[in-house]
């Protein structure tokens, strides 16, 4: 059984999102109307120095278009928004914080342009309409804090060669992602429960030797089933990392540069071949 004890923080934190999430009642579109959201009567607007959106209350289509960052005016841009077809156009590099938070009526895939960089904090937290797979550009080089939380109607996940960052518990929950994950070469940091409860992943774990950073309950309760590779540029494995992922294969193999391993870090891992410790561990 798992440490319930130990999950309680994150489970408080949960809580707390999914009632701010929830709002006040009287909402359009079935949903929670959030505090600070704009109303869903704009129909037009600038969204950046150089970017503009429009939306059509008809066809329900969002359009971003222009060049440079998305900055948007007010917080929760477009959550109240009922968007069946959302369109951004190549040449926007970012997404807000918040932009998107808790639309759930937000539906259909999500395609990003090319030339997007970074998605920040929040940007798609609980769109749980959003389905299919969700391809990060190349250009992306950060997902920051909670972007694709609760995105429970992704079924796929592949993540851009440019990517730098995950953020905290930036797939937090997305339980329905049935990929195997493939880290690219660069990738520097998955902060706290960047994947926690991706319960649906599959196949190995190969954490790229650039990897230096990583948070607690990270992998933690994923699903798993081949072979774990940790990063050589490791120097910590923090509590929980990896906790009841009861699926894992092989050999546990712990880096040389590894000097410390967190409490429960392994905890309920599956793994059915030998514990090969590092050098300095």
């Amino acid at each position: 059984m798992k440490n319930l004890h130990s999950l309680l923080p994150f489970l408080l934190v949960s809580a707390v999102l999914i009632l701010a999430a929830a709002g006040c009642s009287g909402g359009t579109s079935g949903q929670g109307k959030l505090p600070g959201a704009p109303a869903p009567d704009k129909t037009n607007g600038t969204c950046g120095e150089n970017l503009t959106w429009t939306y059509d209350p008809k066809s329900k289509t969002l359009e971003i278009s222009g060049t440079g960052p998305m900055v948007t005016p007010e917080r929760f841009m477009w959550s109240n928004y009922t968007i069946k077809k959302l369109l951004i156009s190549e040449g926007v590099t970012s997404i807000a914080d918040e932009a998107f938070y808790s639309n759930r009526a937000l539906s259909g895939s999500l395609e990003l342009p090319s030339t997007l960089e970074k998605i920040g904090a929040f940007a798609f937290y609980g769109c749980s309409g959003i389905t299919g797979e969700l391809n990060l550009p190349d250009a992306v080089a950060e997902v920051g804090d909670y972007a694709f939380e609760r995105c429970t109607g992704l079924t796929a996940l592949r993540l851009s060669k440019g990517l730098r960052r995950i953020g905290d518990e930036a797939f937090q929950d997305c339980s329905s992602i049935a990929s195997q994950l493939e880290f690219p070469d660069g990738l520097e940091s998955i902060g706290r429960s960047g994947f926690y409860h991706c319960e649906a992943l599959y196949g190995d774990l190969l954490l790229p030797d650039s990897l230096t950073s990583m948070g607690s309950y990270c992998f933690a309760g994923c699903g798993f089933d081949g072979k774990l590779r940790l990063s050589a540029g490791l120097s910590e494995i923090p509590y929980n990392a990896f906790s009841y992922c009861e699926n894992f294969t092989g050999d546990l193999v712990i880096p040389d540069g590894v000097r410390a391993i967190g409490e429960k870090a392994f905890a309920g891992c599956g793994f059915d071949g030998v514990l090969k410790l590092g050098a300095e561990t």
